[in-house]
């Protein structure tokens, strides 16, 4: 009784909810209401505008307003928790001597219910909110495989296109109901994309117009990769051989980025670049003027189509034919050569005169250079079985070959004379010179050893290999005179 009357300011062990005469859940309740209302409408209208991914697009703009409301809920209850720690804190805390046990609660059918109710409502209006905003937007700019639910209003995909054709018109035209078709295709570190109703042509850069459906047809040549246009607010995962469709709607000129969001081997981190969304007339503008300047390109790709197989060639006769043909090195060597093509294509978006001579230059450089190689390993190819030309060939005519494709490679290295300058035209002669010296030297020492009726033995020594060698340094010694010629201020006609 003495301690009790000693201390009026503490109140009698088992007194909840109130301190001093205080109402402390009360108190809560008032302070909690009114801090959930400033901090809701802060992240609604000052936060929300600045939420990821932003509004350059449909689905973007979807996914914000998502994000949006997801911090607006969770707001009172990290205010609600931190609110009721802190007052913990401040007034609840053990008095000095007060060893007693906080009065249990338990069986209280009340608080029990409107837990259930509470947490039941929200879960569930959770649901009905998240399934529209997943349909309202046409898959949210998700990737729904290769039948889609869920697709933008009152569009249409073309089915059928007319690939190849540098003067076929454009079967997309902005304001129709026909919806803009770009094939996204990855590979092993780099994303191209490909416009069916453009001719089919094929290019590293993204370009769409603004206020137009978009349908993406999403897939893969190797390896799983994900096609992540972040500012679009379109994530579809790209799978070897299968059509992964994905829709959105630029709302915004500008710029976004595109990653790749799965890991897709050693250079995974350098896959991404960026696109455009430009106005109509923009659009329409540089898809016309692409489709005529990569024709040449669009005409060796294989046919449009939804999904492709890198492991099937389409051409196996003539793969067979390379085989077993002698020129296989001839007719086969071109594919070594488009490089220099595509490289030149996707730095400057078309092919011009320099390029198709650099592309002349290794295909007439890769028969001397093989052929030599072969004259050293005749009998490892015999044994395979593959009839390159040495094995069929005198080595005679082997060498006069080498000799004839050397001429040949020397001129084409000339025409690149009048783009590049003199002191690439100083150069190429002098390289061409020490490459023919040494194609002529092996034809000398192979004629040397072959008497007109075999009466004398080949040249012990013919050495093929030092034209092998040489052609390397060759061909990288002329290109990087290119190279160099490029970027001197000085050295033109």
């Amino acid at each position: 009784m003495a301690a009790e009357a000693s201390s009026p300011g503490v109140p009698a062990a088992g007194a909840a909810g109130s301190t001093g005469g205080r109402r402390d859940g009360l108190w809560l309740l008032i302070i909690w209401i009114v801090l959930s209302v400033i901090a809701c409408l802060l992240v609604a209208l000052v936060w929300g505008p600045h939420m990821p991914p932003g509004r350059q697009s449909s689905s973007a703009a979807s996914q914000q307003f998502d994000i949006t409301v997801l911090g607006v809920i969770a707001t009172p209850v990290i205010i609600g928790v931190l609110l009721y720690f802190g007052w913990a804190l401040a007034f609840w805390r053990q008095k000095p001597g007060d060893e007693t046990d906080a009065a249990p609660i338990h069986g209280n059918t009340r608080i029990q219910a409107t837990w259930i109710t509470v947490t039941s409502a929200i879960v569930l209006s959770l649901a009905v909110f998240g399934t529209y905003e997943l349909i309202a937007p046409a898959g949210a700019g998700a990737g729904e495989g290769p039948q889609p639910i869920w697709k933008p209003a009152g569009t249409v995909a073309q089915a059928s296109f007319d690939c190849g054709s540098a003067t076929a018109a454009p079967t997309w035209k902005p304001g129709t109901s026909n919806i803009l078709q770009v094939q996204v295709i990855g590979q092993q570190w780099a994303w191209t994309y490909r416009y069916p109703q453009f001719g089919c042509f094929e290019t590293t850069h993204l370009e769409l117009p603004v206020g137009e459906p978009v349908q993406f047809n999403v897939t893969s040549l190797d390896v799983i990769h994900s096609f992540w246009a972040y500012q679009l607010g379109v994530k579809a995962d790209a799978n070897p051989g299968v059509n992964n469709v994905a829709y959105t709607t630029p709302q915004h000129t500008g710029q976004f980025v595109v990653r790749c969001d799965e890991l897709c081997g050693i250079w995974h981190g350098a896959m991404y670049d960026y696109g455009k969304v430009v106005s109509d007339s923009a659009f329409m503008s540089w898809a016309q003027s692409t489709q005529v300047s990569l024709a040449s390109l669009t005409k060796l790709l294989p046919p449009y189509a939804l999904t492709y197989d890198p492991t099937v060639l389409s051409s196996l006769g003539k793969v067979a034919q390379q085989l077993r043909s002698p020129s296989n090195i001839v007719i086969g060597g071109a594919a070594g050569c488009f490089p220099v093509l595509v490289g030149w294509a996707a730095v400057k978006g078309t092919v011009v005169i320099p390029a198709i001579v650099l592309f002349a230059v290794i295909f007439l450089w890769t028969p001397p250079h093989f052929w030599a190689l072969a004259m050293k390993f005749r009998k490892d190819y015999a044994a395979a079985n593959v009839p390159m030309l040495p094995v069929v060939a005198p080595p005679a005519e082997v060498t006069r070959k080498i000799v004839w494709y050397s001429y040949a490679m020397v001129a084409a290295t000339l025409a690149l004379a009048p783009y590049a300058g003199w002191i690439y035209c100083m150069a190429a002669l002098g390289l061409g010179g020490w490459f023919l010296v040494e194609a002529h030297r092996l034809h000398d020492r192979v004629r040397a050893g072959v008497a007109p009726a075999g009466g004398r033995r080949a040249h012990p020594r013919p050495a093929p290999m030092r034209l092998f060698h040489l052609s390397i340094a060759y061909l990288t010694l002329l290109f990087v005179a290119v190279a160099v010629t490029a970027l001197l201020p000085w050295g033109r006609w």
